[in-house]
C-alpha cells in the first residue's frame, strides 16, 4: 500500500497476479424455491431480501443484499451480504448477484459442502434514468482510457484495447470498496484479481494486473482522470502495468461517491477466449473438445497450451526420455486463422484440472478449472 498527499487526498494500490483463479463448486441439484424473494426498488439501487430452499434436501438460507446496478448496461456492480448464515452446520463464506438482461442471479457458495446454489428472477423493465454519478464516471473512465495510451504511445508502445468484461471486473471492485469502506485487492470474501475474473469472465485465458485508486477532494472529469493518471505514473508499479509491454487490454471502471473517487484498471494479456461452455462436472476418462477463438497479439505459433492434472505423479512424454511431470502439454487443432480446439481426456486423476496457455512453451497461473469425478 502506497500513500501520497498532494493537495488531495490519494490512496493508492497496485497488483500483478500470477495465481490461479479458485476452483469453481459444482452446482448442487434440485429446484430452486424463489417464492419467497422480494425486491424493493429505488433509483439505480434494488433491496433484496430471500429465502432460498433447496428441494432437495430442504435447506434454507437467508439473505439481505444491496444490489447496484448500471443504467446502460443492466449489469451489477456489487451486492453485498448481511452477514454470514449458518445452516445445518454449513456456513456461507461467500456470494455474489449480478444483473443481466433484466434478471438477477444469486449464487451462494457453501464451505463445507463445496458446492454452488444458484437462483434467478426476471425483474422485469429498470427505470434507471437518475443516474447522474454514472454518466460521470463514464466519462472520467474514457478520460482514463486516453490518458493510458497517451503514455504509452509517447513511449513508442502499442496502445490498449479496451475489453468490456475487464471493465466489468473493475466497476464491481470499485462498488465493493465504495460498500464495503476499504482499499484493497481483496475484498471481505478474501477474493483478489484472478478470483473476480474466475467468476465474472471465467472463459479468458491471459494474465491479469490490476491499479487501483482512492481519490478526495478533486473536481471535474479532466482533472480527477489527470490525478489518477499522475500518481499511478508516479509509482514505480502502477507505471510498469501501465507501460508493460505484455499487455494487451484494459478494462476501467470508475464510481463516484460525492467527493470520493474509486478507480480500477484490470489489464491482460489476453491470450484466448474459451467459446463452448465450461462443463460443469466431467467424468473421469471421459473425451471433451474445447473450442477456442485465438486473441493473441503475436503468431499463434507461438502459442503454448498446458494442462495441469490433479495426479502430480502423471507423465507426459515429449520423447522416449523426456517428460512433463504432473503437467501436459497439447498442440491446439487450428481451423482458420483465429480458431482453435484442444480434445482433451481427462483421465490423469480425479479433481481439478487447469488449463493455461502462454507462448514459447511458458504459461500464466490464471487458468480456465474443470471438475473432473
Amino acid at each position: 500500500m502506497v500513500k501520497k498527499i498532494p493537495s488531495a487526498f490519494v490512496l493508492f494500490i497496485l497488483i500483478f497476479t500470477n495465481s490461479c483463479a479458485r476452483v469453481p463448486s459444482p452446482a448442487i441439484t434440485g429446484q430452486v424455491d424463489l417464492s419467497s424473494s422480494s425486491f424493493i426498488f429505488s433509483e439505480n439501487r434494488i433491496e433484496k431480501t430471500e429465502q432460498i430452499t433447496n428441494n432437495v434436501n430442504s435447506n434454507t438460507i437467508s439473505t439481505t443484499s444491496q444490489i447496484n446496478y448500471d443504467d446502460k448496461s443492466k449489469i451489477l456492480s456489487f451486492a453485498k451480504k448481511s452477514n454470514d448464515i449458518v445452516t445445518n452446520d454449513v456456513q456461507v463464506t461467500s456470494g455474489f448477484t449480478r444483473i443481466e438482461s433484466n434478471t438477477v442471479t444469486s449464487k451462494v457458495i457453501k464451505k463445507n459442502n463445496d458446492f454452488s446454489l444458484s437462483v434467478k428472477k426476471n425483474l422485469g423493465n429498470l427505470d434507471t434514468s437518475n443516474i447522474s454519478d454514472v454518466e460521470f464516471a463514464n466519462r472520467i473512465e474514457d478520460l482514463i482510457f486516453q490518458k493510458t495510451n497517451t503514455e504509452r504511445v509517447k513511449r513508442g508502445l502499442q496502445p490498449l484495447k479496451i475489453d468490456k468484461n475487464l471493465a466489468k471486473i473493475a466497476r464491481i471492485h470499485n462498488d465493493n470498496m465504495q460498500n464495503k469502506s476499504f482499499v484493497s485487492h481483496t475484498d471481505q470474501f478474501g477474493m483478489e484479481p484472478a478470483d473476480r475474473k474466475e467468476m465474472f469472465y471465467p472463459n479468458l485465458l491471459g494474465s491479469m494486473g490490476e491499479n487501483i485508486f482512492y481519490l478526495k477532494g478533486v473536481k471535474g472529469d479532466d482533472a480527477i482522470a489527470e490525478e489518477l493518471l499522475k500518481g499511478w505514473m508516479e509509482s514505480e508499479g502502477h507505471r510498469e502495468n501501465i507501460l508493460s509491454l505484455d499487455f494487451t487490454h484494459i478494462g476501467i471502471g470508475v464510481v463516484v461517491d460525492d467527493k470520493k473517487v474509486y478507480a480500477t484498471q484490470n489489464f491482460s494479456d489476453e491470450q484466448a477466449i474459451l467459446t463452448t461452455s465450461i462443463p460443469n462436472e466431467v467424468n473421469h476418462g471421459e473425451e471433451v473438445n474445447l473450442s477456442f477463438k485465438f486473441v493473441g497479439n503475436f503468431d499463434k505459433k507461438r502459442l503454448s497450451v498446458f494442462v495441469e492434472y490433479p495426479d502430480k505423479n502423471e507423465k507426459f512424454y515429449v520423447s522416449e526420455h523426456q517428460y512433463y511431470l504432473g503437467y501436459g502439454k497439447y498442440e491446439p487443432v487450428w481451423e482458420g486463422s483465429d480458431k482453435f480446439s484442444l480434445n482433451l481426456k481427462f483421465d490423469k486423476g480425479k479433481g481439478l484440472y487447469k488449463i493455461r496457455t502462454g507462448k514459447d512453451a511458458s504459461f500464466y497461473e490464471e487458468c480456465i478449472n474443470i471438475q473432473v469425478n
